[in-house]
């Protein structure tokens, strides 16, 4: 799940942490592991503020399609974006940023990749509408401190005042956020 704004070629760096080593290792990128850990948390207390809900979602009910259709609609964004960005899906062996991708949804997020989990997490929202708010505020604030603001500070360095004049034009998320 890479992105930041062309973040086309590099890896998450958690290095304040620690956890660089482990999680690139395992050849899954640390912002897919923290999106999908958020993401479970979100589920499972949506599950424990409204135990009806797990009963519903067993019995193969219109919550459970939308959730299902959310997930796949995420996918099918990441996979969208990294052909534009003509990238496969082995994010996390791409080493150093080569260009700055500005085209595209690009123009509107400076991470459309991140932006798009907000699908999946909102869809939360029809087990728990708390538990979705709760997972999508977590989520932002996860992958700003954790990912994004490591990927702006390489991309900052590697691109200067190209990066710095597209910072200023195109919000991190979208809108004002």
């Amino acid at each position: 799940m890479r992105n930041s704004a062309a973040y086309t070629q590099s890896r998450t760096h958690l290095e304040n942490d620690g956890a660089t080593q482990s999680l690139s290792s395992m050849g899954i990128d640390a912002s897919s592991w923290l999106s999908w850990a958020v993401y479970l948390g979100t589920f499972w207390t949506a599950l424990f503020l409204n135990p009806q809900a797990g009963l519903e979602l067993r019995e193969g009910n219109m919550v459970a399609m939308a959730l299902l259709v959310s997930v796949a609609f995420f996918f099918g964004a990441v996979l969208a974006l990294q052909r534009h960005m003509r990238l496969s899906l082995t994010a996390s062996s791409f080493g150093q940023p080569e260009k700055l991708t500005t085209t595209g949804v690009f123009r509107w997020s400076r991470n459309p990749i991140y932006t798009a989990f907000f699908v999946p997490l909102g869809t939360v929202a029809l087990v728990s509408p708390v538990a979705a708010l709760t997972g999508l505020i977590g989520y932002v604030h996860v992958m700003t401190r954790f990912v994004i603001s490591h990927e702006e500070t390489e991309l900052s360095t590697k691109f200067g005042a190209e990066y710095a004049a597209y910072k200023r034009a195109v919000p991190r998320w979208f809108g004002s956020l």
